[in-house]
């Protein structure tokens, strides 16, 4: 099992002076012109819950409403070994190394760990504590070290993006297709993207699984005007777009539209073991090689 940490979130992670393997049998961390090891680490499990719960004059006890995932807290615990006078040294260079600086801005702390299991599986996290000096003798010739870190979104994601290739029927006229995917994560997802392309009038795009819809109500996709929605992690994070011009076009964004929500559920919500999901395409009028494309991370509750 592997432990990489890298400056930066997502696909935004970048090289730094701390970008490297921190648990791999082939390969020596150095800080300075100490080693660095990786002994310890927490928080790769289950993140903890928060039940919302009500209470009530003719309750006996509560009510439980929903189950929240909290943000979730990793602990990784170091030894540095080397001489009295370069553990001083090293140990002033990991910490600067978590220094909320030293991304080059202040709001922009992000850090990204990558569980390498078999697979890959990441999540961003920022500083939180740790890092405390404790009285070094100059016998010494090892120092324990620890770092707690944040993940404010507590789900791990997949290294790469899934697309997945939707084609109408390729008959002109009233468009009703239909096409099962497998979803691969244990936690629903939120699409990154989802293309629509061809000629669609008034198109409708509906998960069966889930019963969510996103439809446009008053606009006709084609080869000009190809639609494009995009999703980030956060609610309210959406846009509905021309692809090509980028013009907002969420004016037709019909009022049942489940935009803030449309997601592709896990075998747990869809009751599959392989995550099917199906995908509707709908329009009243349609060219005959409508196409739609979708793009997601994988969701995993565990690392």
């Amino acid at each position: 099992m592997q432990l990489n940490i890298s400056r930066g979130r997502g696909d935004t992670a970048h090289a730094s002076s701390f970008d490297r393997s921190l648990h791999d049998s082939t390969k020596r961390l150095y800080v300075g012109n100490c080693e660095l090891t990786l002994v310890s680490e927490e928080g790769f499990g289950m993140p903890d819950v928060r039940h919302m719960l009500e209470n009530g004059p003719f309750y006996h006890g509560s009510v439980l409403n929903l189950v929240r995932l909290e943000p979730r807290e990793i602990r990784l615990g170091f030894t540095l070994h080397g001489t009295y006078d370069n553990l001083i040294v090293a140990r002033r260079l990991l910490a600067n190394s978590f220094h909320p600086w030293a991304g080059g801005d202040l709001n922009d702390q992000w850090w990204t760990l990558e569980k390498v299991a078999g697979d890959i599986r990441k999540i961003d996290v920022v500083y939180r504590s740790g890092m405390k000096y404790e009285f070094i003798d100059k016998d010494f010739d090892e120092i324990p070290l620890s770092v707690s870190l944040l993940a404010p979104y507590p789900l791990f994601y997949g290294i790469t993006l899934v697309e997945e290739l939707i084609l109408g029927s390729g008959i002109a006229g009233a468009q009703d297709d239909t096409e099962d995917l497998n979803y691969g994560g244990d936690w629903p997802t939120r699409l990154v993207s989802l293309r629509w392309t061809g000629v669609a009038e008034d198109p409708k795009i509906t998960n069966n699984t889930t019963g969510e819809v996103l439809e446009l109500d008053g606009f006709t996709v084609n080869a000009a005007r190809p639609i494009t929605f995009t999703w980030g992690n956060d609610p309210g994070d959406w846009a509905i777009t021309e692809t090509t011009t980028n013009a907002d076009l969420s004016e037709y964004l019909t009022p049942g539209s489940d935009i803030d929500t449309f997601h592709l559920a896990s075998w747990a919500e869809s009751t599959d073991i392989n995550g099917k999901n199906t995908i509707r395409l709908q329009s009243p009028n349609a060219g005959p090689w409508t196409t739609l494309r979708l793009a997601y991370s994988n969701k995993y509750l565990t690392a």
